[in-house]
């Protein structure tokens, strides 16, 4: 005896454009970052290509002021961003999950958290 089994599992998922997306103005991440629970804010991790830090090296000053001008929209960053090896020399070492999991700890970073 043969029974044919399917089934389908749906997802959806919202996809946003913008440009300087750490701009003061810009509130596009606040809003998808907007936690569900008003008390408590979401939290991020950022971490940023070293060869981006490179050709703008105040951007994760930009980042952390971005976050500080968003607080109000419940939107916190856990750390100063994380400045990693970028290109090849990241996809080729694993060691970056170790990090990013040990991070993740030690900054206490939940399910309703961001890694951006």
């Amino acid at each position: 005896m043969k029974y044919t089994q399917g089934f389908q599992v749906n997802y959806s998922f919202d996809l946003h454009f913008t440009e300087d997306v750490f701009a003061t103005g810009n509130d596009l991440l606040a809003e998808v970052m907007a936690s569900a629970h008003p008390k408590q804010p979401a939290r991020a991790l950022v971490y940023v290509d070293k060869g981006v830090v490179e050709a703008d090296p105040e951007l994760p000053n930009r980042i952390r002021q971005w976050f500080l001008s968003h607080q109000d929209q419940h939107v916190q960053l856990a750390a100063m961003p994380f400045i990693v090896e970028g290109s090849e020399a990241i996809k080729n070492d694993m060691a970056i999950i170790d990090r990013v999991g040990r991070q993740a700890l030690e900054h206490n970073i939940c399910r309703h958290s961001y890694v951006i």
